[in-house]
């Protein structure tokens, strides 16, 4: 028997060659350890929530899964990190919520914020933040809040991590769908923030549940608001911004991805994996523990959160005029 060798069967058959080794990774995928880096410091809810999703996917893979803190420039210079690594499965990015902030924030980044990535599943999310203030304040929820700030004859101040992130802009939402104007104070450091609310030097702090529940539960502390749609069960007496402002959703994430063209079937392992983590008990309670409800959530369902939180953020910078970085 003989074979014409023709000029399509040639090209055919040098596709194939080129795609085997992409094909062989994902059969024989994990064997060597994988590293999810996430871009915040080490100890922190990212660092937490990382370590949770890596000990479950080094279970489910019966692989190993190793948390690499890469801080920097609010979480861009981890996600340069990964939007540059080779897309083999064995270079991971826990992603927040900041992820899609940079894109609107800074006038320039060295990567695409979608189209640079693989989006494989949320692990936690759903978690809204918290405005609280000092006890005689006169603002106890949101509608006063804006009732007053629109008679008052001085800017109220808030204060946040730091200018540009999800809690200055979480405000400065609220400020342009209630038609007001707040000062933002940023502070390096939670805790200088909250020696000043204590003193009134300022009138509101935003934070993570988490981070101001002790403080609300001694009573040193009121909260007046959070920001997701609907009130936050571990505070069902404090209202929803959305009550007075329908629409407002502001709620934290966190999300495994990995560089763009990652082979379908490890995204496919990668996601059961995390699936399967987040339903275990011990991963739910832990997850609980740092602010956070445990999800998962299909790559395309991640993909269109990041790219719904980009367009939002982005309209909102120029709405508001705030300077970009």
């Amino acid at each position: 028997m003989t074979f014409k060798l023709t000029r399509r069967s040639i090209l055919a058959g040098g596709a194939a060659a080129v795609l085997m080794p992409a094909i062989a990774r994902a059969a024989g995928w994990p064997e060597r350890p994988i590293t999810l880096v996430h871009g915040f410091g080490p100890g922190g809810n990212s660092d937490g929530i990382a370590r949770v999703a890596a000990e479950g996917l080094t279970k489910q893979l019966a692989g190993s899964v190793v948390v690499d803190p890469r801080p920097g420039a609010g979480g861009t210079t981890a996600a340069d990190q990964i939007a540059r690594a080779s897309a083999d499965g064995y270079s991971l990015i826990m992603l927040t919520g900041a992820h899609a902030v940079a894109a609107a924030i800074y006038k320039q980044l060295p990567y695409k914020t979608v189209d640079d990535f693989t989006f494989i599943s949320l692990v936690a999310g759903g978690t809204p933040f918290t405005i609280a203030t000092y006890p005689d304040h006169p603002v106890n929820n949101p509608a006063e809040l804006i009732e007053q700030a629109k008679k008052s004859d001085r800017l109220f101040t808030y204060a946040s991590s730091g200018i540009g992130t999800t809690l200055h802009l979480a405000m400065e939402l609220l400020a342009s769908k209630a038609g007001i104007k707040l000062q933002h104070v940023p502070y390096k450091q939670n805790s200088q923030s909250m020696v000043d609310l204590l003193g009134k030097r300022i009138d509101f702090v935003i934070n993570g549940p988490a981070s101001v529940f002790p403080q609300i539960q001694s009573k040193e502390i009121k909260a007046i608001a959070v920001t997701s749609p609907t009130r936050y069960a571990d505070l069902p007496d404090v209202p929803a911004i959305a009550e007075v402002l329908p629409g407002y959703d502001v709620t934290s994430y966190y999300g495994v991805a990995a560089p763009k063209d990652l082979p379908a079937d490890v995204v496919a392992k990668l996601h059961d994996g995390i699936k399967a983590t987040v339903a275990e008990p011990a991963s739910i309670d832990r997850i609980r523990g740092l602010g956070s409800t445990a999800m998962s959530a299909t790559p395309e369902e991640f993909r269109a959160r990041v790219a719904a939180d980009v367009a939002k953020w982005t309209d909102l910078v120029k709405v508001a005029k705030i300077e970009q970085i």
